[in-house]
């Protein structure tokens, strides 16, 4: 790649920086450092952050009534099944809760670990990725880009399938990296059973993850890439003589299982309730026009898309390369078929970030393309700028969080602006000097410090987001009592964290049960609130009020406020 050898941005770091990176790819290091970096962005805040609504506290709690009732082949959610998404996430969840913890400890930790190890293996394996598409300083640089981008933070902080399902359609795509690319000086032309191993058995897990994702995403990337490369000879390495009875092997026995037990349904069910009403409208108020994920890239990404972003933009430049023209194989269809997907998530593009990723720490690697154009140039410090406008806003915004569900602006949230400040003022200055390695290097630091802070200090700090712990803390543990009544309050934080018998009835039905049960407690919302006072005024029941909290649901931008009480008789 002649372009590249000519191109000065990788020696304007400094010999200094040029010296560390030369050591930081060789042997075991550059591991060590995805794993470090990991472990500091991944694993701040997982216990002391509450279980988040909507999604997170559905997995967890049908999760543990896995445990709690021994039945690991259907998920329930309290008396449904959970026809949502397939089980091998609900299995990793239930061996982590096993292993560390227990189903009664209502711990949320051992249910987010399996995210964790998700996104660290998707970290690796997209260094895997890029060394066999360019080379270990790319690849290093492309898992620095990619694990710490907020989106992918995020993901592997909650116990959801998006993680781990990331780690499974990246095995599978690192399998297919090695059979197109084909073997590399010195290896055999046949290249052994790896490029099968992983591509099948990453394809099967993905499966058995979140259903049709992993195929499409492994699938379109194949065909475009045989389409552009127009030779599919290559298919062969990936040994489908062996690999098809492999991906039925791992996906099959689970399928087997519920029509043996007469739950065959559960899977037309899922299709039925979760898949097919994504595809066809925006299901629970999550549709958006094509074009949000676009729009959406430049936080989502934040704070590398300081660099992703001019990463996809110049891939162009280098649209000859083989490497880069497999990463558009991958991430072009992929990002097409979810914005053409009604129903939007953030985090539904995930599978499409790796393949961002290795575009920016290719373009971290080479610089800006030689000779470009006043108008391109114009367009990089316009990215500068509006780069440098986000970070500020990020930082203001956790000052307004502390101020409007916190405790108010107090040293926490100082100490997370100057976080912030302290890394995008000098990430943006080696930006604007187009050294790219330096720049990725503070960001990286700066996510160091900025997550572990915000995870552990500042987010636990807000109350008024999380009213189910705040309830939880102000009752006897659930085993101690009789079930929990909550009138109006829904949220499935609340059944995770107070007990699986929890009841979700009307305000008059609240009111009866704490006449007829002695020692229950009811929670009760405002709407709701006017029933279960009438109702307890009828019953003659005196009623004790333990606490009213003033808080802020999130999942729809509404206030709440919740009373607890308790028969006072």
């Amino acid at each position: 790649m002649t372009e590249r050898s000519q191109n000065p941005a990788a020696r304007e770091a400094g010999p200094l920086l040029q010296s560390f990176l030369e050591k930081a790819v060789t042997g075991w290091r550059p591991y060590a450092i995805l794993i470090a970096f990991c472990a500091l962005v991944f694993l701040p805040g997982l216990a002391g952050l509450p279980p988040m609504d909507r999604d997170e506290s559905r997995f967890a709690q049908a999760t543990k009534q896995m445990l709690e009732t021994g039945d690991y082949m259907v998920p329930y959610f309290q008396d449904e099944p959970r026809a949502k998404k397939p089980v091998f996430i609900y299995w990793v969840q239930a061996a982590s809760v096993a292993a560390f913890s227990d189903a009664g400890a209502n711990e949320i930790w051992p249910y987010r670990l399996p995210s964790v190890l998700g996104g660290m293996a998707s970290v690796l394996l997209t260094f895997l990725i890029g060394t066999r598409l360019f080379d270990r300083r790319t690849g290093l640089m492309g898992g620095l880009l990619l694990g710490g981008a907020m989106l992918m933070v995020g993901q592997s902080h909650i116990a959801q399938t998006d993680a781990v399902l990331l780690a499974t359609i990246l095995a599978g795509m690192y399998g297919l990296t090695l059979a197109g690319l084909g073997p590399q000086k010195g290896e055999s032309s046949e290249m052994g059973p790896a490029p099968g191993l992983f591509f099948w058995g990453g394809l099967g897990l993905s499966i058995l993850t979140k259903g049709p994702i992993g195929p499409a995403v492994l699938g379109f990337t194949a065909v475009a890439w045989g389409v552009l490369r127009k030779d599919g000879s290559w298919f062969r390495r990936l040994k489908p003589l062996w690999g098809v009875p492999l991906l039925i092997l791992i996906v099959a026995p689970w399928p087997l299982a519920l029509w043996h037990s007469g739950a065959f349904s559960f899977i037309a069910n899922a299709a039925q309730q979760d898949l097919l009403p994504k595809l066809i409208g925006g299901q629970e108020s999550h549709g958006a026009p094509p074009g949000t994920y676009l729009l959406s890239l430049f936080a989502a990404s934040w704070p590398m898309s300081l660099i992703i972003i001019p990463g996809i933009v110049t891939a162009w430049h280098y649209r000859r390369e083989p490497a880069v023209q497999f990463l558009i194989c991958w991430a072009l269809p992929t990002w097409i078929m979810f914005e053409a997907v009604p129903t939007k998530l953030p985090h539904y593009v995930l599978p499409a970030y790796p393949a961002l990723a290795l575009l920016g720490g290719f373009f971290a690697a080479n610089g800006l393309p030689p000779r470009l154009p006043g108008w391109g140039r114009a367009l990089f410090w316009l990215h500068l700028a509006f780069w440098l406008v986000v970070g500020l806003a990020i930082a203001g915004g956790a000052l307004f969080a502390l101020t409007e569900y916190g405790p108010g602006v107090d040293w926490r949230g100082i100490v997370l602006a100057l976080i912030v400040l302290g890394g995008i003022l000098p990430a943006v200055w080696f930006a604007f000097r187009r050294q790219f390695e330096p720049a990725l290097a503070v960001l990286a630091l700066m996510m160091a410090l900025f997550v572990p802070w915000l995870g552990s200090a500042v987010a636990p700090s807000l109350d008024k987001l999380w009213v189910a712990r705040e309830v939880a803390a102000a009752i006897p543990p659930h085993d101690e009592r009789p079930p929990l009544a909550s009138a109006g309050f829904n949220e499935p934080s609340l059944i995770f964290l107070n007990g699986t018998d929890t009841m979700l009835v009307p305000g008059m039905t609240a009111a009866d049960y704490l006449a007829d049960t002695p020692d229950a407690y009811a929670l009760v919302t405002g709407q709701q609130k006017e029933a279960f006072l009438d109702q307890a005024k009828a019953r003659n029941l005196r009623l004790e009020r333990i606490r009213q909290w003033n808080g802020f649901d999130y999942t729809n931008g509404d206030p709440l406020t919740l009373t607890l009480y308790k028969s006072a008789e």
